[in-house]
């Protein structure tokens, strides 16, 4: 997946935004409306009715939303983005074609900004890329069945909140399981964080009890699984059957024979360093007088010993026969 640029923890409290979402689609609009939307849908001439209608609802929109951003909505910083999902997702149908560029979500932030009184975000309406829209999507649904699943977000206003429980608790189930998987190999993107968070919140609620019929979400990946696997395949690329003789590369003889060659150089050009220094530099003329100064006491050292000791057998015999020879005189 390509980078990621959109916001992913919009919908964590989207039951907040269930009377405006019902709301929003409102084709009644006063004639500076009217002319606007006109105009704008006049640009694109074969979806034209389609666009004027779009731009109407969403016109229409930021008035009521005015009104209920006085009222409501603790994380007011995430309205921005929900409003984008939602435009998106109007004109879906005629986008994927590309027909929509720059110049209709600029104009219709612009207008939009007129009339909106949002300081919270920055509205700045644009086209979600494909792959991020249907990321989102599944958070938006996702998001969408916990807080109907816990009563939040209201089926029927008569119904008991227990009553579609297990059936909104198994549609969680399942489709947080159905793209689990794309967090395998990459757990640290937005979309896998927060559908982590999103597994949170899902494993701590038991408002209605249990539902035996309902399996577990499968569990998030954790990161020691991705480390074990990246030595097993690089062991399988570095160490190739020794059997094999298809194989024209030998990565770990490779390996030995640098090592070797690497040791050698080192070794020879150490070499070739000490004798620079010892024939070339002050520190080879002090190492050779220090050389020279050992040797001559050493020499003198063995020329005293040597006069200490007698100067031949006769001097020693005769010597170690003064300790036993005993003078006699005649009476």
């Amino acid at each position: 997946m390509d980078s990621e640029i959109e916001e992913y923890d919009i919908f964590t409290d989207i039951y907040e935004y269930e009377d405006l979402e019902k709301l929003r689609k409102n084709d009644n609009a006063g004639l500076g409306v009217q002319l606007y939307c006109e105009d704008l849908g006049s640009k694109y001439s074969e979806y034209e009715e389609y666009i004027k209608t779009i731009c109407i609802h969403f016109m229409n929109f930021s008035n009521i939303f005015n009104v209920f951003r006085r009222i409501s909505a603790k994380n007011k910083h995430k309205s921005c983005g929900i409003m984008n999902y939602w435009i998106n997702s109007d004109i879906r149908d005629i986008n994927k074609h590309q027909i929509l560029d720059l110049d209709f979500y600029n104009s219709l932030t612009k207008k939009l900004g007129e009339n909106l009184k949002i300081n919270d975000c920055s509205l700045k309406l644009h086209k979600i890329k494909n792959e991020e829209f249907e990321n989102l999507k599944i958070l938006y649904q996702l998001y969408n069945h916990f807080y109907k699943m816990n009563g939040k977000i209201k089926t029927l206003q008569n119904s008991n909140t227990c009553d579609h429980y297990c059936t909104h608790r198994n549609n969680c189930v399942n489709i947080y399981n159905a793209n689990i998987e794309k967090c395998l190999n990459n757990r640290n993107n937005n979309f896998c964080k927060e559908l982590q968070n999103f597994s949170e919140k899902y494993s701590s609620d038991n408002s209605c009890g249990m539902c035996p019929e309902v399996s577990s979400l499968t569990p998030f990946p954790h990161a020691s699984e991705e480390v074990i696997r990246i030595p097993e395949q690089s062991a399988l690329i570095t160490e190739p059957d020794v059997d094999s003789h298809d194989n024209p590369t030998h990565p770990i003889h490779s390996n030995e024979s640098f090592i070797i060659y690497t040791i050698l150089c080192l070794a020879g050009t150490l070499f070739f360093f000490l004798l620079f220094l010892y024939k070339f530099t002050p520190f080879g003329t002090w190492l050779r007088l220090r050389k020279q100064k050992k040797k001559i006491i050493c020499d003198n050292t063995s020329n005293e010993i040597h006069e200490l000791l007698p100067n031949t057998e006769h001097e020693y015999y005769g010597s170690k026969s003064n300790h036993f020879n005993v003078q006699y005189h005649s009476l």
